[in-house]
C-alpha cells in the first residue's frame, strides 16, 4: 500500500490523491494487470478516511475501466490503459441497419479517447433493469436508448443524472432531468406531412399502420390528427394489417418494414398502382427501401448527426436538449 501518496495539506481532494496514486503506480509498473489493491476498511484506518471517500476513489476509478471488483476478490486492477478518460455504456433496444450506422458514428468519435460497449434490452423490462444495474459505477457515461414507460426514470435512478444522455426517444418522459438527442415524434410527423401537403392532396384519408403501444406511437398520432383534421383528411389507426382490406385514395404511413412489405403485397393484389392509387410514408430510409415501389416516401431522422451530437457532447463536457433533424424524402410512393 506504499505507493498509495496522500498529502494533508495538499489542495487536492483526498479521493483524487488515491485516484492518481493508483495512476501513477501502474504507469511506473509498481501495479500490474490483476493486481488486488487494498480494501476499502484497509485505505479508510491507515489514512484515517471516510467510506465514502475510499469509496468515492475507487467508483471513479471503476469507471474509467481502470479498476474493477468482485465478490471474495475485493478491487484489483482491470485495465492498465490509464489514460483513457471515456468509457461509455451504450444501450440499444435493438439493432437495425440505420442503428448500426449510429453505432459506427459513435465508435469514431470516441476512437483513441475512450471505449464504448453496447448492449440491448430489446424492450424487455426485466432485461433493461438488470443491463442500468449492472453497468452503474462502471462507466463514465451513459447513452440510453431507453424504454419508453413511466417506470423507467425509478430504473435510471441507480445512474448519476450528469453521466446519464438520452438518446433517439423519450424527450418528453426523460428530458426534464436528463441531456438528450431526441427525436419530437409529434412534432416531426406533422412537419413532414405538412411539406408533402402537394404530393398528399389528391388522397382522402391517412392511415397510420400498426402503432405500439407505446409513447411515441401516441406521439406520432397527435401530429398526424392534428395535420389531417387541420387539412381536411381523413385519419384512421389500423391495428391488424392482416385484417385491412386496402382502399384506393387512401395514405399509409407505415412503421414497421413488415407493415410496409404487407402494403405493398395487398396494393399489388388488387392491381392498385402505388402513387397514384395508393400512397406509402413510411419511417426510417433505407437503400433498399429507395428502390422497392419506385422510391418510398419516408420520414427520416438523421441518425449519423444524432450520433455526432450526443458523442461531441460527452466529450465537451456539455448536457445539452437536442430535437434531432428530421425530414420528408419523396419518393414514387405518393
Amino acid at each position: 500500500m506504499n505507493y498509495i501518496k496522500i498529502e494533508g495539506h495538499s489542495e487536492k481532494p483526498k479521493y483524487q490523491q488515491i485516484i492518481q496514486s493508483v495512476i501513477d503506480a501502474i504507469d511506473n509498473n509498481t501495479l500490474q494487470l490483476g493486481d488486488k489493491l487494498p480494501s476499502l476498511n484497509q485505505l479508510c484506518k491507515t489514512f484515517s478516511l471516510s467510506q465514502d471517500t475510499a469509496l468515492m476513489a475507487y467508483n471513479d476509478l471503476k469507471s474509467k475501466g481502470i479498476v474493477a471488483s468482485a465478490v471474495g476478490k475485493g478491487y484489483f486492477v482491470s485495465s492498465i490503459n490509464t489514460h483513457q478518460t471515456n468509457r461509455v455504456f451504450l444501450l440499444f433496444d435493438r439493432l437495425t441497419l440505420y442503428k448500426e450506422n449510429l453505432y459506427n458514428i459513435i465508435l469514431d468519435k470516441f476512437k483513441n479517447k475512450g471505449s464504448v460497449d453496447i448492449f440491448f434490452h430489446h424492450n424487455n423490462k426485466e432485461v433493461f433493469h438488470k443491463l442500468i444495474n449492472e453497468a452503474a459505477g462502471q462507466y463514465s457515461s451513459y447513452i440510453i436508448m431507453p424504454i419508453i414507460d413511466t417506470g423507467t426514470l425509478g430504473v435510471l435512478a441507480e445512474l448519476p443524472v450528469k453521466k446519464v444522455f438520452i438518446l433517439d426517444v423519450g424527450r418528453n418522459l426523460l428530458g426534464h432531468k436528463y441531456a438528450y438527442v431526441c427525436q419530437n415524434f409529434e412534432k416531426d410527423v406533422y412537419n413532414c406531412l405538412k411539406k408533402g401537403k402537394k404530393e398528399l392532396s389528391k388522397y382522402q384519408k391517412i392511415y397510420l399502420v400498426n402503432p405500439d403501444k407505446n409513447i411515441h406511437a401516441t406521439e406520432m398520432q397527435k401530429g398526424i390528427s392534428k395535420f389531417t383534421k387541420a387539412n381536411k383528411f381523413e385519419f384512421d389507426t389500423i391495428k391488424n394489417p392482416n385484417q385491412h382490406k386496402i382502399e384506393k385514395h387512401a395514405v399509409y404511413l407505415t412503421i414497421k418494414d413488415i407493415d410496409l412489405v404487407d402494403i405493398i403485397k395487398k396494393a399489388n393484389d388488387k392491381n392498385l398502382i402505388i402513387g397514384r392509387d395508393i400512397g406509402i410514408i413510411s419511417y426510417n430510409k433505407s437503400p433498399l427501401k429507395e428502390v422497392m415501389a419506385n422510391g418510398i416516401t419516408t420520414i427520416s431522422t438523421d441518425f449519423e448527426e444524432m450520433g455526432k451530437m450526443i458523442s461531441n457532447m460527452i466529450l465537451n463536457n456539455k448536457r445539452e436538449k437536442i430535437d434531432n433533424k428530421v425530414e420528408l424524402i419523396i419518393g414514387g410512393s405518393l
